[in-house]
């Protein structure tokens, strides 16, 4: 039996449900993803969303800062 893998992707929303950037797509294979993200849960039941993110990519030009640091606020949602 083969296994159907899915396609994981986490972008970043405002509270108005207006997308922002892409922080990880499963499909993708550019510089400057999210990487090794996972979820755990604490002692007190809630839950976490775990991952590493570069501050810099390679870009056109050479290396540039990662943009979508510009979007890891704690005003937005990642879905």
């Amino acid at each position: 039996m083969e296994r159907q893998g899915r396609n994981v992707v986490l972008d970043i929303f405002d509270y108005s449900g207006n997308k922002k950037c892409n922080l990880y797509d499963g499909t993708y294979s550019g510089s400057g993803q999210a990487t090794d993200v996972y979820v755990c849960t604490e002692r007190n039941g809630w839950r976490e969303l775990k991952f590493l993110i570069p501050s810099v990519i390679e870009g056109a030009n050479g290396h540039e800062p990662n943009y979508r640091l510009n979007y890891l606020k704690a005003d937005y949602r990642i879905r």
